[in-house]
C-alpha cells in the first residue's frame, strides 16, 4: 500500500528551505501537482504517461513542473527511483 500524505505541508516539511519557499511562493496549482503527482505513480508508469495524466486532470501542466515536483518527491521521502 501507498503512504497517503496527510497534507502538502507535511510534504513541504521535508524539503530543503530553498524549494519549500519555491513551493510557498507559486500559485495553488503547482502546490496541488506537487501533492497529486504521488498518486500516479505505480512503478510502471513512465513519466511522459504521468504528465499525460495528470494534464488530463488538471489541465496543461508544463513538463519541467512535474520534473521539479518529482525530484522534490523524492528528498522529501515519498517516492524513490528504480531500476
Amino acid at each position: 500500500t501507498k503512504r497517503c500524505p496527510l497534507s502538502f505541508r507535511e510534504i513541504l516539511d521535508k524539503l530543503p528551505e530553498e524549494r519549500r519557499k519555491i513551493y510557498e511562493k507559486r500559485e495553488e496549482g503547482a502546490a496541488r501537482i506537487l501533492a497529486s503527482a504521488y498518486f500516479f505513480f505505480d512503478g510502471k508508469k513512465t513519466l511522459t504517461e504521468i504528465h499525460q495524466e495528470l494534464c488530463a486532470a488538471y489541465g496543461y501542466i508544463k513538463p519541467e513542473l512535474l520534473k521539479e515536483a518529482v525530484k522534490d518527491l523524492e528528498t522529501a521521502g515519498w517516492l524513490r527511483k528504480t531500476g
